[in-house]
């Protein structure tokens, strides 16, 4: 008799064997009996495909497989198009996840049939200078405001939080396999198609930035897609300077003599604000596994501290709370 699946977890790998086998142990712990994993590998060849293949025979992941892939996109798309689950939610390979936040946001699309889409708060660490700040990335949760109460046409929040509906798919759209930075198109895509989200308040993952990052190795690269992304959806990014135009250059004289060369003025740069906070600055670890055994008690500690709440754009004024 088939088990009836309510959540599918889906990750792709390629070469993290060190981070991934951190990730997969408190995966395992926290799996649950309605719950599969889903793991796409992007053919490794540090040891990762022996490590995953054993934990298939064991039974202790659902779906494997292995192959040459197109990318950190192509493997997600797979692993969503093989999910089995009501709802999706997609796991990196190298960062820290609060399960019980990832329950609640389970809870919540199971009882808001509407919703496509969620995510949540994340933070951050940057593991490869071996810092022991935890910084809170609070831009998301400020844009997606922004967002619901149509201040903007679109928004940017980070997709290692997101849960998807799989029935919400063929609207929402897989990922787009020509981006390195996957989560940006995409969920300017999604926002800009005003589909339903929910943003979920506690911190659900904390980013463990290192060597082997997708963000770091792909940064050379952030800049073009932003502008493809700006020039498609009419997308404003939100951080750093952007220039001021100021009334006197709006003036007809004023621009007939810089376009005679007359005048060479030096434009003013504003800075968009800066939303995220440091939350600790004395993380103590001295290895991996130390890393990935202390973050889990401050992303508590940070949820215990502050209320649950759901923000959704399907009506701008409503939170829903869940003890």
């Amino acid at each position: 008799m088939n088990r009836e699946i309510t959540l599918s977890y889906v990750l792709t790998t390629r070469n993290k064997l060190p981070y991934l086998k951190e990730v997969m142990k408190r995966l395992l712990e926290n799996v649950q009996p309605d719950e599969e994993i889903v793991i796409t590998d992007g053919a490794s060849t540090d040891g990762t495909v022996e490590y995953l293949t054993e934990l298939y025979k064991l039974g202790k992941i659902h779906q494997f497989i292995s192959e040459p892939d197109k990318g950190e996109a192509h493997g997600y798309n797979k692993g969503f198009l093989m999910a089995k689950g009501e709802l999706i939610k997609f796991l990196s390979d190298d960062d820290v996840y609060d399960f019980q936040v990832i329950a609640k946001c389970k809870e919540y699309m199971i009882s808001n049939l509407s919703i496509d889409l969620t995510f949540a708060n994340i933070c951050c660490l940057n593991h490869s200078i071996a810092s022991n700040k935890l910084l809170l990335i609070k831009s998301y949760e400020i844009w997606f405001k922004e967002w619901v109460g149509k201040k903007v046409e679109n928004c940017f929040f980070c997709g290692l939080s997101i849960m998807i509906r799989k029935k919400s798919l063929p609207f929402l759209g897989l990922f787009d396999t020509s981006f390195k930075h996957i989560d940006f198109e995409y969920s300017v895509r999604v926002t800009s198609k005003r589909a339903n989200i929910a943003f979920c308040s506690h911190i659900m993952v904390c980013a463990i930035f290192n060597e082997m990052s997708i963000s770091k190795n792909y940064e050379y690269i952030q800049k073009k897609e932003i502008e493809r992304v700006s020039a498609y959806y009419n997308y404003i990014y939100l951080l750093g300077g952007k220039p001021v135009i100021t009334e006197i250059q709006k003036n007809i004289f004023f621009r007939i003599s810089k376009k005679l060369g007359l005048f060479h003025p030096i434009p003013r740069i504003e800075f968009y604000p800066n939303y995220n906070y440091e939350l600790y600055d004395n993380i103590i670890y001295t290895d991996l596994t130390s890393l990935f055994n202390e973050i889990p008690k401050y992303l508590s500690d940070y949820n215990r501290s502050n209320k649950l709440e759901f923000i959704s754009n399907i009506n701008m004024n409503s939170l829903s709370k869940i003890q």
